[in-house]
């Protein structure tokens, strides 16, 4: 089905990419949980996870709250939406950091690693995928 409202395209473009970057961060907090399972054992294994995963919830919130098509809505609703999105993102990053750094016992080099890479994975993946992607238009 086609959409013909002008406003969606950037919308559906944006999501695509949303989802390429958790899907590449995914990759990433798993290779740094399995080098971590290597390296340490399986409580850095899991603080790995866990690190990985705090990083994750949060984006899969803001790609739900900012980029979901809902009929009816002008642009202006739509940063709405995403100032929502990006608020709510930082509030539970900031909630699943507290909760587990308190309640549970981790391997915290491993845990704040692999967070820390992550995290930092938003802002290198766009240059590595645009790498690629000039590459394979050459």
């Amino acid at each position: 089905m086609a959409i013909n409202r002008p406003y969606y395209q950037p919308i559906i473009a944006a999501r695509r990419a949303a989802y390429l970057y958790v899907l590449l961060q995914i990759s990433i907090a798993m290779i740094s949980m399995l080098f971590a399972y290597e390296v340490a054992g399986s409580v850095a294994a899991y603080s790995a996870f866990l690190g990985g995963a705090i990083v994750l919830a949060p984006n899969l919130y803001l790609i739900y709250k900012a980029l979901t098509l809902r009929t009816g809505c002008t642009p202006k609703a739509y940063f709405g939406w995403f100032i929502q999105g990006e608020v709510g993102k930082l509030g539970l990053t900031t909630l699943l950091l507290a909760i587990v750094l308190y309640f549970i016992k981790l391997n915290l080099t491993a845990f704040l690693l692999t967070f820390v890479i992550v995290q930092f994975m938003v802002m290198v993946l766009p240059l590595i995928i645009r790498a690629f992607t000039m590459r394979a238009s050459t």
